[in-house]
């Protein structure tokens, strides 16, 4: 069966009509144009169970510099990296992946031999093999050489072959991008984002494919990766060149979902709320801690207090709107039951940093915890001014270019806006004001070497993008998991007088069982007894 049933989600806050489940078979289904539609929905419906739990892709489970890991659902493991190939978690992010590729491929092979308009067959086909890409993106960076399988399939035993080689998987993924980047339209032309790929999102999906190629080859020294950097930026300064994509002026604007399918956003997994089975638990995994009837979390991913010092001491906004430290609590200083936010910072406290991305407080209206209709990004635009600065950098390696230092300035900018009240109130509808002094350009007296603009640009991912499952494959691809996680251990990296809760968390757990295997996740184990193809298992697992 290609899917049961189709959701909506994948149009924004359209309904699309479900798929009979006697009609689920390609011989069956793959008749007219609405059923190219409805399968192509369907693909992007695949997407949802990789992040719709409380903490969010299997990535935000394992210890970085930045993140603790997530505290709850039996993945301490991979918090303290003990991990083993019977990890449930794994099992499921194998399977949750297979199974949306097997979708894709389906609609991929199908959906030609219908007859209907051209151009919009090949923007299905498109966006499918966009989704496809993803999808093979996410798993040969998780677990290196895996299956790589474009024909169509009906179930996970028909995936009884072996493991493709990396480079050849990397290959069918830019082959993908590069086919959706011909046939989709951009934004421009279809007015505001509606939660389906757009050329822009391939183009900058694509750049961080050739950012990620380049620096696994620097990495392994199997070459300089100059050529897949030089490509990245070509790719991503196409993005920037569009028009179509912008910085939200407000950090926590580009993720509340006051503001969903904002101008930042190139791709992200929808949701929705109201009982149809098309919500998620994010609000619960980040957050503020407290009651979720307040609008609070179960705050299970904990930021390192690392983390929350790499900020500069004016950049506030991203740092508290990120690494938070505060409680919303049901009784106020009058004893009025009402939810409110208390301020729990301090060394007195016992209270952990938390992740505070995708905070549900305050409440607007009608909520069920389980239910949450919060968007997880997968690109925003923040990332594609990164992903050319990085690359950039990486081609020049001199001096900084003009180009480098105006993306990277273009995020501080941004983060020199704030709104009315206290950050954590969320007051809304905003009203910004320009701190101009606050976060200032950069310079090249700033950063004046190929290495000062490297070491830069590793901590602003992390500003940036932390909470939001990059950092992990950020440090596997530089090669300094061991190096950042090892770190924390050091006092010296601890402003004198300030109190670190660092220690306790990882000397004697992460950094002792941290080995250089972890580069890789074990295959799971069930899949491999099921297909002996797969052998031999990652080393050290």
């Amino acid at each position: 069966m290609v899917l049961g049933a189709v959701s909506a989600f994948a149009c924004g806050e359209k309904f699309l009509a479900e798929v009979p489940a006697s009609m689920g078979a390609p011989e069956n289904f793959y008749r007219n144009a609405t059923h190219a539609v409805q399968a192509v929905t369907g693909v992007y419906d695949g997407l949802q169970p990789l992040v719709a739990g409380s903490n969010g892709p299997i990535q935000l489970s394992l210890a970085t510099d930045i993140m603790r890991g997530n505290q709850w659902g039996g993945t301490s493991g991979l918090r303290a990296y003990i991990i083993s190939p019977d990890e449930t978690i794994i099992a499921d992010y194998w399977r949750q992946h297979y199974y949306a590729i097997k979708n894709a491929n389906t609609a991929i092979e199908n959906i030609p031999g219908i007859d209907m308009d051209e151009a919009h067959k090949n923007e299905l086909v498109g966006e499918a093999r966009f989704i496809r890409a993803l999808l093979y993106f996410n798993l040969v960076r998780t677990f290196g050489a895996v299956p790589y399988v474009t024909a169509e399939f009906t179930s996970l035993k028909e995936l009884h072959v072996a493991r493709t080689e990396v480079a050849t998987i990397y290959d069918g993924i830019v082959d993908d991008l590069k086919f959706a980047i011909e046939y989709v339209p951009r934004k421009r032309a279809l007015g505001a984002y509606d939660g389906r790929a757009r050329k822009e999102a391939a183009e900058g999906l694509l750049a961080k494919v050739l950012l990620t190629r380049g620096s696994m080859e620097k990495r392994d020294g199997r070459g300089d990766g100059m050529a897949y950097f030089t490509e990245a930026v070509t790719y991503a300064q196409r993005v920037m060149e569009s028009g179509t994509y912008r910085l939200c002026p407000y950090f926590p604007d580009a993720f509340i979902r006051d503001n969903k399918n904002n101008d930042e956003i190139l791709f992200d997994v929808q949701f929705k709320s109201g009982g149809l089975g098309e919500g998620n638990y994010l609000g619960m995994g980040y957050g503020l801690m407290g009651p979720e009837q307040y609008g609070g979390s179960w705050g299970t991913l904990h930021s390192t207090r690392y983390f929350h010092l790499m900020y500069e001491p004016t950049d506030t906004v991203r740092q508290e709107w990120t690494t938070t430290q505060v409680t919303v609590a049901t009784r106020d200083v009058n004893g009025n039951t009402v939810a409110y936010i208390k301020n729990d910072r301090g060394p007195e406290t016992n209270e952990r940093w938390k992740i505070g991305k995708f905070r549900r407080y305050p409440i607007r209206g009608s909520f069920t915890f389980s239910d949450h209709d919060i968007n997880w990004p997968f690109l925003r635009y923040a990332e594609i001014l990164l992903i050319y600065a990085e690359a950039k950098n990486e081609a020049d390696r001199g001096a900084p270019a003009s180009q480098t230092l105006a993306a990277l300035n273009e995020l501080r900018w941004r983060a020199r806006h704030v709104n009315k009240g206290y950050i954590h109130h969320d007051l809304y509808p905003r009203e910004l004001s320009y701190e101009a002094t606050s976060v200032p350009d950069l310079q090249v007296a700033d950063l004046p070497t190929y290495e000062a603009v490297r070491d830069y640009i590793m901590d602003e991912r992390a500003r940036e993008l932390g909470g939001e499952a990059s950092r992990w494959f950020d440090l596997i691809r530089w090669g300094k998991l061991e190096e950042r996680l090892r770190l924390l251990e050091q006092a010296s990296i601890y402003p004198e007088g300030v109190w670190s809760d660092a220690i306790d968390d990882w000397r004697g757990t992460v950094t002792v069982n941290l080995r250089p295997h972890h580069y890789l996740l074990p295959l799971p184990s069930g899949e491999m007894l099921a297909n002996p193809m797969l052998r031999p298992q990652n080393p050290g697992y």
